[in-house]
């Protein structure tokens, strides 16, 4: 084992477990061997494919929308490694891939893929959902990067940006061919990337929504066309704040259910909020994360809220990027209207409670996903154990299994004497064919970590 993988394993206790358990195999063979763990639904998993289907269907059409919710219900894994924008960033593209070929390695032939990403990551993030990534450019020591979004956008989380106008593809292309007369990039990729600003940025398909995380899911859907050589797929993206806020709508409504019952219930909540301090996705104190939800401000900014008690009432408070106030009644009726404008998004604890602890489905995330969800889990049972609540439940939520399908780098290409990671520019230049997909998935786990930028 390389120093590089051992260092990912020090870093990264879900890495270290994954190849403690599959270190030797191949990637082919570890997506053979991983599959949803069968248990029963605390609270009806048809729901999660009612929204998926409220989600897709105004973007794609009732049949591409039915049968995205039809693999969901037949494979029950569901992709969340991902984050909800532009799919340039090799880690997201080459974990969608994986993902596709999970599907198709056990049973699914129709070509839709279905991925859930967060939106609540802003344009700073490293992953980089400002612009466009390239990958095979000079020098390969690290990726080009290509802006999109202007700078002073930088503070905006992609659930609350407005969309890509035209202008903004006009200054793209502008950086474009400064970096083709720098010789950064190879004349072929430049025509292949002006291509694509031309036949996806600018499409009257995107053009024709509002809101970034609207023309995400519609472009990555036209990116994910032209990913391989010999057969067509689509790569559906749905934002998991929204499909959340749709659950959790429904469940408010429920108030003997655990939603309403941990942020209602004062012993469980406290509890909860004890038990879940420090775990990442979930809140520190006063100080860090934020307290079920996120605030979403007019400028498109995430601020957090904190739960504090106010004349024997709580109230959710939170200050936004422009220093205006916020408090609310924490009731459910108050929180189901602001899910419902999007002043609030729900939190990473609350996407993964409703999704993945208590529907039957399994979750295959990236290499922080696992030991955030061991937290969580725990934390959970801890809760309701103390206080003597849904000692059924309980039992479900112990035997819940998380994988890991992000960070794994298998397919990388050869240009002279150095090699390239490839993602969606590079997969547009040059397609990938099935013979090449399956030969790359034969490295063992070990060694796509070791290539791992990570």
């Amino acid at each position: 084992m390389g120093a590089h993988t051992e260092e990912l394993r020090r870093k990264y206790p879900a890495v270290d477990s994954l190849l403690e358990q599959y270190g030797e195999d191949t990637l082919w063979d570890y997506l053979k061997q991983v599959r949803h763990k069968e248990l029963p639904s605390i609270l009806p998993a048809e729901d999660l494919l009612d929204e998926v289907k409220a989600y897709l269907t105004p973007l794609f059409g009732v049949k591409a929308a039915t049968e995205a919710a039809a693999v969901i219900e037949r494979q029950r894994c569901i992709s969340t490694a991902s984050h909800h924008h532009m799919a340039f960033d090799w880690r997201i593209v080459q974990g969608a891939l994986l993902y596709e070929q999970w599907l198709q390695i056990h049973g699914e032939k129709g070509g839709i893929v279905p991925i859930f990403a967060v939106a609540n990551v802003n344009l700073k993030s490293a992953i980089y959902p400002r612009g466009v990534l390239l990958y095979d450019c000079n020098p390969m020591l690290s990726p080009l990067r290509i802006p999109v979004f202007p700078f002073r956008l930088r503070r905006c989380c992609v659930a609350g940006l407005k969309g890509i106008s035209p202008e903004m593809v006009d200054s793209a292309q502008d950086q474009l061919a400064k970096a083709r007369y720098a010789g950064t990039i190879r004349p072929e990729l430049f025509d292949t990337v002006s291509e694509l600003f031309e036949t996806v940025l600018r499409s009257d398909a995107v053009q024709a929504y509002n809101h970034f995380w609207q023309q995400t899911a519609v472009i990555n859907e036209l990116l994910s066309q032209r990913y391989h050589s010999d057969r067509k797929s689509r790569h559906l993206w749905m934002d998991l704040e929204t499909i959340t806020a749709g659950l959790l709508q429904r469940d408010l409504m429920r108030e003997e259910g655990i939603p309403y019952q941990i942020l209602f219930h004062r012993k469980l909540r406290a509890r909860i909020l004890e038990k879940l301090d420090g775990v990442s996705g979930c809140w520190t104190g006063q100080t860090g994360g934020t307290h079920f939800f996120w605030g979403l401000d007019e400028a498109g900014i995430l601020f957090p809220m904190r739960l504090m008690e106010q004349d024997s009432q709580t109230q959710l408070t939170g200050r936004d990027s422009l220093g205006a106030e916020h408090s609310i009644p924490f009731t459910a009726a108050q929180v189901t209207d602001r899910l419902r404008v999007r002043s609030l998004l729900p939190s990473l604890f609350l996407i993964f409670l409703e999704l993945y602890f208590l529907r039957n489905y399994t979750v295959m995330g990236g290499h922080f996903q696992p030991a955030y969800l061991n937290s969580m889990k725990r934390g959970l049972v801890e809760a309701a154990e103390e206080l003597g609540l849904f000692e059924p439940e309980r039992a479900v939520l112990r035997q819940k299994e998380s994988h890991t399908i992000l960070g794994m780098a298998y397919l990388l290409r050869d240009r002279g004497a150095e090699r390239y990671l490839v993602s969606t520019a590079e997969l547009w230049a040059a397609p990938v064919s099935g013979a090449e997909l399956t030969q790359r998935l034969q490295i063992r786990m070990t060694d796509a970590y070791e290539q791992s930028p990570l």
